[in-house]
């Protein structure tokens, strides 16, 4: 989220969270997909 709130401009990550609206379920599986 924070990289998204970067490119968004948004000076806090509280900022970008307040505009995503998928689900948690979503959310969980787009984590799975990120590579550490």
């Amino acid at each position: 989220i924070v990289t998204v709130q970067k490119l968004a401009g948004h000076s806090s990550p509280v900022t970008t969270a307040r505009y995503d609206r998928r689900g948690e379920e979503t959310k969980r599986n787009a984590v799975q997909k990120l590579e550490f």
